[in-house]
Formats: C-alpha cells, sequence, structure tokens
C-alpha cells in the first residue's frame, strides 16, 4: 500500500473475521468499516448478527479515476 491518505469515497479492502459452522460449511461474517470504533450490526436487520452468502450483493473490484457519472 501507497503512502497516501485514503480519500472520502474510497473503497479499500480490508480483513474480516469470519465464522465457519462445522455442520453446514456456511459461513457468517461480521462487517466493520476501517475508520469505524465498532462493527456494522447496527446497520444489519433487526436482531441479526451475521452476514451470510445470500446477503452478499457484490465486491469492490476495481477503480477507475476520472469517471464521473
Amino acid at each position: 500500500m501507497t503512502k497516501e491518505p485514503i480519500r472520502t469515497g474510497e473503497i479499500v479492502v480490508f480483513n474480516i473475521d469470519v465464522h465457519e459452522r462445522k455442520t453446514t460449511g456456511e459461513v457468517d461474517v461480521l462487517t466493520k468499516g476501517d475508520n469505524n470504533d465498532v462493527d456494522d450490526i447496527g446497520l444489519y436487520a433487526d436482531g441479526q448478527m451475521w452476514l451470510h452468502r445470500h446477503h452478499i450483493m457484490g465486491r469492490a473490484v476495481g477503480f477507475l479515476p476520472y469517471v464521473d457519472g
């Protein structure tokens, strides 16, 4: 990673803790923004503690500088 500061609006990749259920093989995901003091549970549905595969809609895979819609 370069020494340049992270800028507002940039999408960054970070490590997350995952938990695998031994009985089903399903992976539970808990997300947290890199500039947040707490995890993202407050953004999940009421009572939801983990994200499952069907909750994940996509991921950032690239960056196009100077593209403006």
